[in-house]
C-alpha cells in the first residue's frame, strides 16, 4: 500500500491560480501517483455586477443555472457566427451572446463519459467567455482525467474548453479565473487526486479539514480506464463508486459528500484500487479525487 498524508492548515496566502498551494503542510513527501493539492482562487467575474445593473438576460440566465466556472476575456470582439461550431447544442442565441453545450477536450469518443462531461459555455461578442457546469454538479466534475498529471492537476475541463476556443482563433490566451456561482462567499477551491496503476494494490492519501475553515461543498470524483479491470474508490472504507470502465475508454463518476461523511478536525483516507478481471490486461488506471469549496479567512 502506498500512502500520503496531507494535514491541511489553511492560512492566508496569495493564491496564484492553478497549482498554487494554500499554506499546505505535507507530513510525508509527495510520492507515487498522487497529485499534490491544487488550489484555485475563486472570484466573481468583473462583468457580473455591470450585467446585473443592466438586467442582462444572458448573464441572469447563466447565474441561475451555473455552478463551478472558469472565465476570461479574449481582449477582442468575438464574431459569434464563428464560434457556433464549438457547440454540441445551442440553448440560447442572440446578437450579443450564445449559451450552449460544448464537448470537453480529451473525452471525444470515450464512451459514456463524452457527453456527460460537456460544459455549458457563455460567449459574448464583447470577448467574455465563461465555461461552467450546472449548479447540481460538484466542483470535482471539472477534473480532466484523460490528461491527469500525477505531479499536479494542471489541467481541467473548463479551462481546456476556453483554451481550445482561443487556439482555433489564434487568440493569445489571457489569464483564466474561476468562480462558483452557487457560493459567492467562497474564495478557494482545493482538489487532491490519487491514481493506482498496479493490479491488486491500493494507493491512498489522508487529509484533515480544520474546523476553523468554512466549507461550502465537499465532493468526490472517480474515473477508470479499460473494461478488463474492476476499479474502486473509497473514503474511510465507504465505497464511493465501484465498477468497470467501458472498453478501452474512460468512465467517470462524481458526487457530493456531506458533513457526516467528512467532518472537520478528523483524519480522512481516500483510497484508489483495481483488480484485473482477465489476464493480459494492461494500461489500467483507477482514479479518485476530493474537492473542497471553501472560504479562507485572512
Amino acid at each position: 500500500m502506498k500512502s500520503r498524508t496531507f494535514l491541511l492548515r489553511l492560512v492566508a496566502a496569495a493564491l496564484l491560480g492553478m497549482g498554487a498551494l494554500i499554506g499546505l503542510w505535507v507530513v510525508s513527501p509527495f510520492a507515487g501517483e498522487s497529485a499534490g493539492p491544487t488550489s484555485l482562487a475563486l472570484k466573481a467575474p468583473a462583468f457580473i455586477s455591470v450585467a446585473r445593473a443592466e438586467a442582462d438576460a444572458g448573464v441572469n440566465f447563466m447565474e441561475n443555472e451555473a455552478g463551478i466556472s472558469a472565465y476570461t476575456n479574449a481582449g477582442q470582439a468575438i464574431d459569434l457566427n464563428l464560434v457556433r461550431t464549438f457547440y454540441r447544442s445551442i440553448e440560447r442565441s442572440t446578437a450579443d451572446y450564445i449559451i450552449g453545450s460544448v464537448p470537453a477536450p480529451g473525452y471525444v469518443g470515450v464512451g459514456d463519459s463524452e457527453e456527460q462531461v460537456d460544459a455549458h459555455v457563455y460567449i459574448h461578442r464583447d470577448g467574455w467567455i465563461v465555461a461552467y457546469y450546472l449548479k447540481d454538479a460538484p466542483a470535482t466534475k471539472m477534473i480532466n482525467w484523460p490528461n491527469y498529471n500525477p505531479d499536479k492537476l494542471s489541467r481541467n475541463n473548463l479551462s481546456d474548453i476556453i483554451k481550445q476556443i482561443f487556439a482555433s482563433f489564434g487568440i493569445v490566451s489571457s489569464a483564466i479565473a474561476y468562480y462558483d456561482f452557487r457560493y459567492p462567499n467562497a474564495n478557494s477551491l482545493m482538489l487532491i487526486a490519487d491514481l493506482e496503476t498496479t493490479n491488486n494494490e491500493v494507493d491512498t492519501f489522508t487529509l484533515q479539514i480544520p474546523g476553523s475553515v468554512t466549507v461550502f461543498e465537499r465532493s468526490w470524483s472517480f474515473a477508470s480506464y479499460h473494461s478488463g479491470a474492476n476499479s474502486t474508490c473509497k473514503l474511510n472504507q465507504e465505497v464511493l463508486f465501484q465498477g468497470t470502465a467501458c472498453f478501452d475508454c474512460w468512465r467517470t463518476k462524481y458526487g457530493l459528500l456531506n458533513t457526516l461523511q467528512m467532518p472537520p478536525d478528523t483524519l480522512h483516507t481516500l483510497a484508489a484500487s483495481y483488480n484485473t478481471l482477465s489476464s493480459g490486461v494492461t494500461n489500467v488506471g483507477a482514479y479518485c479525487a476530493i474537492g473542497l469549496v471553501y472560504r479562507e479567512t485572512p
